[in-house]
Formats: structure tokens, C-alpha cells, sequence
């Protein structure tokens, strides 16, 4: 037994020895109040800090009892041994856990948990966990399964945590295993190593790679493990890997088996490779292939290719684990495929985290990331090697499943000859043909889709409060980024017209090279790009911004935690050492560098409509103006000096009618002498935009905006001496006697795990980076070591995008061998906005458990989809409608400006078109686009805005539910009487047979009775359409009768709207000044007082004012 770190000792109410063979002879050994603990190798016994017995050495066995008063009695039996001669029974009292401390309550349950695990070490029959054997008929497909040496296992353990399909893919069954002969040791089965649908998951994986693709023989097969995080997939793997790199010859073709043996004698022909995400997962690589015996297999994980390259070539069976981020260097690859053996390779492949290469795209390599060609190209330059993809998350969509050839589903001599035509057809029928694809590979035996039962574990959604200046800050940040929309659109204008007018300047000169080059370095930003830009940044700051607005709730969440003696584990997604590069140290009780700040600063600087830095504008001056200006000549040799930098400046405000605060923008550049009677002042940022992008920047710093929630969470929880942080940055943000620094992160990802796992530090903030393959759960294998483990509280800060990850997350803390399961806490703030975070989440899960589960419930959506935020979803998502819905809306809003100015900010009618979208599955990109950006309304509009939605969508849907028609069996797309039902309500949905074949048509029955539509067909009722027939009830269109009836052509949602026009000719979309000294304006409050200022015109070089007549 090991020595632990000591802790608490747990407090005994009585203490009294009983001796074996006279039980009359009893003595009390301590009275209220003793200390009891149990410490050092030899597990030795502390009453009142004197030393008893050694439990290793002479205890026997233990009972624990319940009394009828809510005390408990510990039993510890003692036999005579080398170092005590007195045996007996040791009756320890303790007082009922309902009545104590969190504190005294948790050192009673280690002090239990000591003991036992010394009564583990004391008898080898005294399990500290006990193992339950499976049921004979739930392993009938064992019977054909023949081990080395010939032996086969007559028995074979439970899962250590139960695992479930869900009901769709219970109804598919395993094809036939038939005889099966692997090159693991029995013992790996009989002694508990591998569980039963551990086992089942590597007799089918053996199957399938000792056979040959159809149409390709000289291909091996691969196989699927796409069961849950948590399932223990790591043995799975290791098992697989000892079995193909000693496993007999298989079917290699016989021209090539005289070489494949030349291979095998010099020790190339059964290397294998490991393919993960990081190399923080090496360790966990190792531990597995540890726990079944490899060494002893001869197989031996090596971390890289140099290493692998100068390895022993007599010792077969090594194995090579490389990161996909080597992976991706096409050299790396180039070696690795060599190393393995090249196209006589017959080791096996695995990709764990398969979902990495999800973003390959067959047949064509441009539009490919380089980690999916490279995951690609090794498949393929190692044919006779089988392939094992491994990943909780595969792929989201049909169209990610493209790295994947090995399963057989397309290629040829197969249904389908390549991976676009099964694309095709797969999403032609929507998620139902997503969900046949995941009963096709399970019925065909290439892969596995179970996942832990989530039986004990708790979710709850909480609405975090928000505090009175969080709120204030968050508005405030909301009127910058109304600000600075209205400013880009003024810069891009003005960007347009200086654009116009360089270019007319060369033409008039007629200088095709211009000796500054100001016409070139003027090349403005395309409007597209620059306003996808702006929204991305905005999604990513208001993202971060509603993380910092839960802090003092996650904090509330984790002290709790703390207080039920439980550990914490806060997830986040970024990280902000994007922003963070650029942070500078604060001085003394200053507030924190920010990142939401930065982030901002870093958008104004890179893509703000401006003119590049070196551009610059040039003032040209007479001798007289000159010295009117400053009372004398400069002489051209010198530096002008302060004074006469700033006069000039001021003069260059005025000529360019620039605004009073450019002057933090505007620079003199130099001061040139032209002729006799001509100079030259050249200054930067001397233009509008300028002007604009540094009056916002100085408005920016006065919004004191928060810094990043991970580096205030750090610091509101305990700083790093509390807190594990497990995330992909090297530098941080610490307080440090009163003052902000950034420091370099002194530990790494696998040391925090470690501390976080042995309760050093029991709260841990993961990221992205830290959200595969690690383990946070409440480890049964920690009780080994002497630590108790303790419930895990798994706390979700900040949603995601990516189902996979968000899975992966989950995962962390839901796990095989558990004490405890854990409980999930989702942390909702009261921004509506936040809805459009969630939306995309519970979309994005119904597809991943429909592809990888056979099930869209399958893979969290069921978990996540019952919560009000899922029903939020679904009641503001009406495919097809929502133009029509938002056209609505912004009718209602016409009398209210507030609201009506707000809607028209974030306007859903730019640049993209949301016509002929084909994912009938997922949310439609209009209501995702109007959930994101609404992020940018005061908390206040947004809750106006929302309320007025959901009532508006009430009234359609009540309206529409008596005309509502059930779309018929086998058409595509959920019927929209099930789309507003909760996930209880809807019906389910059960197979009692095998599905029919893989993506047969389901239409084709109903087409039967349809003509065939001819081009005589189609015209047999229809009058030739003739020019005169066309223009016979038509007037002739004048351009009086164009404008006579413009009004009534005016579309409803813009009636009540500004009649003032952009120089592009864009309607304006603000709402009628309504307040006082703008009745009766035929402009928004914005034109009106430019209308106000300039006879009437709402001009200034930047509006063409009202449609002329």
C-alpha cells in the first residue's frame, strides 16, 4: 500500500477491543472525540496519534454496520502475525454522517475507504472492487472465439459501468461471428483485462480486417469503434494492436507472400501505428497497452520516427505513436508509410480521435485540410493493412465520412462506385438516411455505436443572475458596437469616394505609374468581406462577453461543490492567448488587461475601412499662407518643430473639413519646399475613415470591459495554487501582490491532470485543447493509491459549436470504472441571444447521433434537447417561414423606434441567400444568423424583441395547427406537428427487423402512377407565349407610370421607413423620426438632423438624399 499525503484524522465516538478467544474481555481503548486514521506503507492504525497495528500485516476481515440510531460500527478483525500477537475485533463507532460537517463527514468516508483497501492488500480474496461475471447468453458469440494456444475463455466480466444502445440500433443485430481465431492470451478475457463488450468490439474489428473489400483484393478491411466517451476504447485498441502484430498470415496474395515473408523474418511486415490528438495522450497509450501485458507481446510504443527508424529490425510488433499534427507534415507521412512497410504493410493503422480527419474531401484535395489528405494518403499507400478508426464523435454529417474508405460502404464492386454519389443519396433522405447508415455498418459487423449509461447522473440548467454593472458594462459594449456599425458603413462610403477620386486625379494627369502610388496602396476592402468580418467578430466577442457575465454564478456553483466535498470541473472553449499576446502588464491596482478590449483593437487596427498605414494625403501651401501661418519660412533642413506641428495639423482639419478628434489619427508626415513659392505638407491618417477608426478607439478604452472569464475565473477561485488549468495557452493573467502580470504557465496539461486526479487541486477549468482523451471522473483505480475519490461536478460555462467537442466534454467526466457519476450543471445567462449558442449545438447533436448512433437522440440531443432552451429552439425555428416571420415582425415593431431601429441593425438581408438549403435537419441559417446578432441589442431590446417574436409565432402557429396535414411515410423531413413537441411527446421508434438495404428508394413506389413529363406534356394546355401575347393586356411602361404607383409597390415591411437613399442607391431601413422637432420628417432621426442642417437635403457627401421625381 502506499503512503498518501496525510489528511484530517476522522473523529470516533467510542473505541473498544474485544479479544478473540475470551469475548467477556473487552477493553475501551478511546472515548468521545477519538482520532482515528490510518497512514504509511504498512497501513498502520493511529488512535489519538499513537500507533496500534499495522492492518497490512494482520487484519483479517471487516464489517460495516448501520445502528438504529444513524451511528455506524467499523469491525476490524484481527488475526496474530509476526508484529502482534493479540487477536481480536476492533468496534469503532462513529456518529451519524446526517449530523456532521461536510469536513468530518468526507475524513469518516476516507478512513472507511482505508480500510478496506487494506483489507485488499491483506487478502487477495477481498477485492477492493468487485467484479461481476457476465451472463452466459449475453456472450454466445464467445463460443466461436478460439484464443492462443488454442484455449478458449469460459468466463468473462461485466462492463465496470453498464452500456447501452439506444433502441433504434438494439433492434439491428451483429452478423454471424462464425469461428475466429485471435492472437491475445486467454487470460486477458478470464483475468478481467478486457470486459465483454470490450471483447465483443475486438472479435468483430478481427473479423473484419482479416477480410478484403469487395472489387479490391488486395485491400484490407477496417472497422468503426464509435462507442462513447468514457467506454474504455483505449484497451480496445491495444488488444487489436497486440492481435494483427502477431497474428498468423493471412490471406496475403500469393505473388506477394514470398516477399511479405522475406519482411516478416526481418521484423517489418507487423509494425503498427497509433495515430492521436495529442501527445499528452501518450501516457494514457502506454497505461493501456500496460494493463493488457504488452511488453510481454512484444509490443513497444515509440513517440518518434527517429526513434522508430533505429529501432531493433529483429523485434517485430513496435508500435509508433505520432500526433495528427506531425501527421500533417507531408514528409512525417512520407516516413511513417515507409517505415510500416509501405504497400506490403500488414500492421494495423489506428486513428484515434478519427474525427480530426473529418474535413477530407474525396476527390478533391484543394478544398481538403492537410491532416485529411495525409490520413488519407497513409490508408492508401498501405492497402494490405487493416485500418481501425476510433472516435466517440466520427463525423457530424454524411459528407465528413469521406476518410473513411476502409468500411466498404462505396468504392468498387459496391453499390455506390465513389464517396459523392453515396454523399448524394444519403442526404437526399435526410437524417432517416443518415440514421440507415449507422444500422448498416453495425449490421454488416464494421463498427460499434454503445455508450455508459447515464443512470445516477444529474443535469440541471441554471439561469445565471446578472449583477447590476455587468449588465451596464454589457449595454454599454452593445452602444460601441451600434457605434462603430454606423460608422463603417459612413467609412466604406467615404472609402468608395477616395477611391473615385485618386482614380480620376491619375486619369486627369494621365500617370500610369504615380510616384507615390497612393491610388494602389487606396485599394479598398470588398463590402462582403469586410461586414463577414464584423460579424464574426462580434459572435466571438458577445460569445466571451456572456461567458464574463456568469462568472459570479459559476463561482457560486463551484463553492457548493466544494462545500458537498465533490471536485469541479469548469469548461470553457477559448482561451484568449490570441489577445493575450498583445496584454501588457498592469501597474499597481490597475484593472486587468482585457481581452473583449483587445480583441476590438485588433479588429479597428487589421480591418477598420481605412487607407493603409503609409498612405498619405498632401496639403500644398504658398509662401504668404505659410508665413501667415506661422510668422515665418521653416527651414527645410530641420525637424519642424511641436508648435509648428500642431498649427499645421489644424490647418490640415480645416482644408480636409476633417472632425475635431482626428487629431490623435492626424500626423505630419514632412514639410517640403516645392518650388519658390510652393510647399508641401505630407500627412497620415488625414483621411475620414482615419478619423473615425481613432475616435472609436478612443471611446473604446473608456468602456471598461472585462478581461478574459478564464483568467477571472482563475483568479475568483484560488489562482493556479487551487486551480488546475488544463488548456492549450503557455502564458496567463495572475494577481500577484495587487498587480496584474503575465506569466508562463509552469506546468503542463498531463502534471495538472495528475494533481486534479489525487485531489491536490480539486477544481480544473479545461478548454478545448483539454477536451479529448483525458480522464477527470472519480476514478475507482485512485482508491488503490489511498484516495477517496470524490463526486465530479462537471459545470458548463460556455456552450460551443461543435457537437464533437462539446460530446468530448461531457466525456471527461462520465466515465468507465467511476465511484461516483457525476452530475452536469449548464450555465444559461438571461441574454436571449445566448439561444443562438445553444441552437446550433442541439442541431449539430441530432446529426451526429444519427450518423454515428442510428439515432438522432443518440448522441446528447436527448440529453440536451428536453431542457427549455431546446424547446426554445424548436418554437423559434419554422423552416420555410421564418423570411415571412421576420417580415412580420419588423411590420409590428413600425410604431415602436427603439425596437424598429434595433431590428434594422441587425438586418438578416445582406450578402447571403438562404434559398434552396438542402439540411432540412438542421437550424436554417436565417434564424441562426438573427439569434447571433441580436447578441449586439441591449439585454433590455433583446427581451423586447424576443417576446414580441414568441407571441408573433403563437398566433402563426395556432393559426396553422387546423390545416396542419401528416406528410406521408418515407418523405423527407420531420413533420411539423413533431417539430414543437418536447422529446418525451414524440413516438417511439422501434425496429423489429434488419433495415432493408442501404439507401433504397424510397419513392420510387409513388412515382409508379406519374406520366412521364414530356416537353409536349408540358405545353399541351399552354397558349404560345408570343411577344403580343405578353404585352397584349400590358400599358406601355413611361417613366410616369413607374413613379405614379411607387408607393403601393413599396414592400409592407418598409412602409413608415426613411425615404433617404445611400450613393449605391440603398433604401435606408431606419424607422420615421417620431420624436420632438422631426413630426411630419419623411426621414429617420438620423437624416433628419442632416436634413436639419443643410436646407432640408440630408447630404454631406455621403447621402444622395430622396428619390428624385
Amino acid at each position: 500500500m502506499r503512503a498518501r499525503v496525510p489528511g484530517k484524522p476522522a473523529r470516533a465516538t467510542r473505541i473498544v477491543f474485544v479479544d478473540a478467544f475470551l469475548s467477556s474481555n473487552q477493553k475501551v481503548l478511546a472515548g468521545e472525540g477519538a482520532d482515528v486514521a490510518i497512514r504509511g506503507v504498512r497501513a498502520h492504525l493511529f488512535i489519538d496519534g499513537a500507533k496500534f497495528r499495522s492492518l497490512k500485516d494482520s487484519l483479517k476481515d471487516m464489517r460495516h454496520s448501520e445502528l438504529p440510531d444513524g451511528s455506524s460500527l467499523l469491525e476490524l478483525e484481527f488475526g496474530s502475525s509476526v508484529y502482534d500477537s493479540d487477536s481480536g475485533t476492533l468496534a469503532i463507532y462513529f456518529s451519524s454522517l446526517s449530523g456532521l460537517g461536510s469536513d468530518a463527514a468526507w475524513e469518516q468516508k476516507q478512513f472507511f475507504n482505508d480500510a478496506k483497501l487494506a483489507l485488499s492488500y491483506a487478502r487477495a480474496d477481498k477485492p477492493l472492487v468487485e467484479r461481476k461475471v457476465a451472463a452466459t447468453s449475453s456472450v454466445k458469440w464467445l463460443e466461436n472465439v478460439v484464443f492462443r494456444g488454442k484455449k478458449k475463455a469460459d468466463i468473462v466480466y461485466q462492463h465496470p459501468e453498464e452500456m447501452l444502445e439506444n433502441e433504434t440500433a438494439r433492434g439491428v443485430s451483429f452478423p454471424e461471428l462464425e469461428s475466429l481465431s485471435l492472437s491475445l492470451p486467454v487470460e486477458l478475457v478470464t483475468g478481467g483485462a478486457l470486459s465483454a463488450p470490450q471483447m465483443q468490439a475486438v472479435c468483430y474489428a478481427a473479423r473484419s480486417f482479416k477480410s478484403r473489400l469487395p472489387g479490391e483484393p488486395s485491400s484490407a478491411g477496417g472497422f468503426l469503434l464509435g462507442d462513447g466517451t468514457g467506454c474504455g476504447k483505449g484497451r480496445v485498441i491495444s488488444a487489436l494492436l497486440a492481435h494483427a502484430a502477431t497474428r498468423p498470415c493471412g490471406t496475403t496474395p500469393p505473388e506477394l507472400q514470398a516477399e511479405v515473408e522475406r519482411r516478416r523474418r526481418e521484423g517489418r511486415a507487423r509494425r503498427c501505428l497509433w495515430v492521436s490528438l495529442s501527445r499528452d495522450l501518450a501516457k494514457d497509450a502506454e497505461r493501456d497497452l500496460s494493463d493488457i501485458g504488452a511488453e510481454a507481446l512484444g509490443l513497444r510504443l515509440f513517440e518518434s520516427i527517429d526513434k522508430a527508424e533505429n529501432c531493433d529490425p529483429s523485434s517485430a510488433g513496435n508500435v509508433l505513436f505520432i500526433t495528427y499534427a506531425k501527421l500533417r507534415n507531408e514528409k512525417n507521412a512520407q516516413d511513417v508509410v515507409a517505415w510500416l512497410g509501405g504497400h506490403l504493410a500488414e500492421g494495423l493503422i489506428v486513428f484515434d480521435e478519427a474525427h480530426s480527419a473529418k474535413n477530407f474531401v474525396s476527390g478533391k484535395s484543394g478544398a481538403s485540410t492537410l491532416q485529411g489528405r495525409m490520413v488519407n494518403y497513409v490508408q492508401t499507400a498501405c492497402p494490405m493493412a487493416p485500418v481501425l478508426y476510433a472516435s466517440a464523435t466520427a463525423c457530424t454529417e454524411v459528407n465528413q465520412m469521406a476518410y473513411m474508405p476502409r468500411l466498404g460502404l462505396w468504392g468498387a464492386g459496391r453499390q455506390f462506385v465513389n464517396f459523392t454519389d453515396f454523399c448524394q443519396d444519403v442526404e437526399s433522405r435526410g437524417i432517416a438516411g443518415m440514421e440507415e447508415v449507422a444500422l448498416k455498418l453495425k449490421a454488416s459487423g464494421v463498427a460499434t455505436s454503445r455508450s455508459l449509461s447515464h443512470a445516477g447522473s444529474k443535469l440541471e440548467v441554471l439561469h445565471a443572475p446578472i449583477d447590476a454593472h455587468r449588465v451596464a458594462s454589457y449595454d454599454r459594449a452593445c452602444g460601441f458596437w451600434e457605434h462603430l456599425q454606423s460608422e463603417a458603413i459612413l467609412a466604406l462610403a467615404e472609402m468608395d469616394q477616395l477611391e473615385n477620386d485618386l482614380r480620376a486625379a491619375q486619369m486627369k494627369t494621365e500617370i500610369e505609374n504615380s510616384s507615390d502610388a497612393n491610388s494602389a496602396k487606396c485599394k479598398k476592402m470588398p463590402r462582403s468581406l469586410f461586414w463577414n468580418l464584423f460579424w464574426s467578430c462580434q459572435l466571438r466577442f458577445f460569445r466571451q462577453f456572456l461567458v464574463s457575465l456568469k462568472v459570479p454564478e459559476v463561482k457560486r456553483r463551484v463553492e457548493l461543490c466544494m462545500a458537498e466535498q465533490g471536485q469541479a470541473v469548469v469548461t470553457l472553449w477559448g482561451t484568449g492567448e490570441a489577445q493575450l499576446v498583445e496584454a501588457q502588464d498592469a501597474e499597481d491596482g490597475a484593472p486587468p488587461p482585457s481581452c473583449p478590449e483587445i480583441m476590438l483593437e485588433q479588429f479597428l487596427k487589421k480591418h477598420f475601412p481605412c487607407p493603409p498605414e503609409e498612405y498619405v494625403r498632401s496639403m500644398q501651401m504658398s509662401c504668404e499662407e505659410l508665413v501667415t501661418l506661422l510668422g515665418e519660412l521653416p527651414e527645410p533642413t530641420m525637424e519642424p518643430s511641436q508648435k509648428v506641428k500642431e498649427t499645421l495639423q489644424e490647418r490640415a482639419q480645416l482644408h480636409w473639413s476633417l472632425p475635431a478628434n482626428s487629431s490623435n489619427a492626424l500626423q505630419l508626415e514632412s514639410l517640403q519646399r516645392q518650388d519658390a513659392v510652393t510647399w508641401t505638407a505630407n500627412f497620415s491618417g488625414a483621411t475620414h475613415p482615419e478619423a473615425r477608426r481613432a475616435a472609436l478607439h478612443a471611446e473604446l478604452l473608456s468602456l471598461q470591459l472585462p478581461q478574459h472569464p478564464l483568467d477571472e475565473l482563475l483568479d475568483v477561485l484560488g489562482g493556479p495554487a487551487q486551480v488546475a488549468e488544463l488548456s492549450g495557452r503557455s502564458h496567463r493573467l495572475v494577481r500577484e501582490l495587487g498587480k496584474w502580470q503575465k506569466v508562463s504557465r509552469q506546468s503542463n496539461n498531463v502534471q495538472e491532470q495528475h494533481a486534479f486526479q489525487a485531489g491536490v487541486k480539486r477544481i480544473a477549468i479545461i478548454t478545448e485543447a483539454a477536451s479529448t482523451g483525458i480522464s477527470l471522473h472519480s476514478d475507482r483505480r485512485r482508491s488503490a493509491i489511498g484516495f477517496m475519490p470524490r463526486q465530479r461536478t462537471l459545470i458548463m460555462a460556455e456552450l460551443g459549436f461543435s457537437a464533437e467537442k462539446t460530446m468530448q466534454q461531457l466525456g471527461r467526466v462520465h466515465r468507465s470504472n467511476q465511484e461516483f457519476p457525476p452530475r452536469f450543471e449548464i450555465v444559461l445567462s438571461p441574454v436571449p441571444g445566448e439561444t443562438r449558442l445553444a441552437s446550433t449545438l442541439t442541431s449539430r447533436l441530432k446529426t451526429l447521433g444519427a450518423v454515428t448512433r442510428g439515432d438522432q437522440r443518440g448522441a446528447g440531443s436527448a440529453f440536451f434537447g428536453d431542457q427549455d432552451f431546446g424547446q426554445m429552439l424548436s418554437a423559434f425555428d419554422r423552416r420555410g417561414e421564418n423570411r415571412a416571420t421576420f417580415d412580420q415582425l419588423a411590420e409590428e415593431l413600425q410604431g415602436e423606434p427603439e425596437l424598429s431601429e434595433a431590428l434594422a441593425r441587425i438586418s438578416m438581408d445582406d450578402h447571403i441567400s438562404f434559398t434552396g438549403e438542402k439540411e432540412e435537419w438542421t437550424v436554417s441559417k436565417l434564424m441562426q444568423r438573427f439569434l447571433g446578432r441580436s447578441m449586439m441589442l441591449p439585454i433590455s431590446v433583446q427581451h423586447a424583441i424576443f417576446s414580441r417574436l414568441q407571441s408573433l409565432l403563437a398566433r402563426s402557429r395556432d393559426g396553422s395547427e387546423a390545416s396542419e396535414i401528416p406528410q406521408e411515410a418515407g418523405e423527407k423531413g420531420p413533420s411539423k406537428q413533431l417539430a414543437c413537441r418536447s422529446h418525451d411527446e414524440r413516438p417511439k421508434r422501434r425496429l423489429e427487423r434488419t433495415p432493408t438495404p442501404l439507401l433504397a428508394s424510397a419513392k420510387r413506389s409513388r412515382m409508379e402512377d406519374v406520366p412521364p413529363l414530356t416537353n409536349a406534356r408540358l405545353h399541351q394546355d399552354a397558349p404560345p407565349l408570343t411577344t403580343a401575347r405578353l404585352h397584349q393586356d400590358a400599358p406601355p411602361l413611361t417613366n410616369a407610370r413607374l413613379h405614379q404607383d411607387a408607393p403601393a409597390l413599396r414592400p409592407q415591411p418598409y412602409a413608415g421607413r426613411c425615404l433617404a437613399r445611400t450613393r449605391q442607391g440603398l433604401q435606408c431601413t431606419r424607422a420615421l423620426a417620431v420624436h420632438e422637432g422631426c413630426e411630419g420628417s419623411d426621414f429617420c432621426r438620423l437624416h433628419a438632423r442632416e436634413a436639419a442642417k443643410n436646407d432640408g437635403m440630408p447630404i454631406l457627401g455621403r447621402i444622395d438624399g430622396p428619390t428624385p421625381e
